[in-house]
């Protein structure tokens, strides 16, 4: 979660029910920033409207566990925003790897030209699902929170491109994908 273009940053960590170390590996990082929050198991939509529900931010970022994001990523992402003012909700161009893990280590990594994220896309690409819409670094202006607009906690998959199809709905011209140009 971001604090402003140019601002600090604040992170918001929502332990949803994990049975490991979380907690104990967040605290050693000795971060103001850094907030962490657990609750019970109620699914990727709870943890994330648990966020959104104290959120201070001017642009939010969503990441799962077990994805990451660029090291330059916000700084592109608010860069990208910054030149197009129109924007309240933008995805970045991603980029796909796959990776083989052995015994919990890593022994093989390609990355791999995915269709889903062609060169050109719009936001009917993402309503008619032509290309799949991954939440995972998805940002979007704090007036997405202040309208309301939260995860679907009914759903069990697709509550991404659920929120953005209803986000889309009321702002249809306002998306962009940013490419890092």
């Amino acid at each position: 979660v971001l604090r402003g273009m140019g601002q600090p940053f604040e992170v918001i960590y929502v332990d949803d029910g994990s049975t490991d170390n979380t907690k104990q590996v967040l605290e050693g990082f000795k971060d103001t920033r850094i907030t962490y929050m657990y609750r019970e198991n109620g699914g990727p939509s709870a943890a994330r409207n648990t966020a959104l529900s104290i959120v201070r931010g001017e642009w939010i970022s969503y990441l799962d566990s077990d994805n990451e994001l660029s090291p330059n990523y916000l700084e592109v992402m608010l860069d990208w925003i910054q030149k197009y003012p129109h924007t309240l909700y933008s995805r970045p161009r991603m980029k796909k790897t796959l990776e083989l893990v052995e015994q919990n280590q890593i022994v093989k990594s390609v990355d791999v030209t995915d269709e889903d994220y062609p060169d050109e896309m719009t936001l009917k690409d993402i309503f008619m699902r032509k290309v799949r819409f991954d939440g995972n670094g998805f940002m979007h202006s704090r007036r997405i929170v202040e309208e309301s607009f939260r995860f679907d906690e009914a759903l069990n998959c697709m509550e991404e491109w659920d929120l953005v199809m209803r986000i889309g709905e009321r702002h249809p011209d306002s998306f962009d994908v940013c490419d890092g140009r």
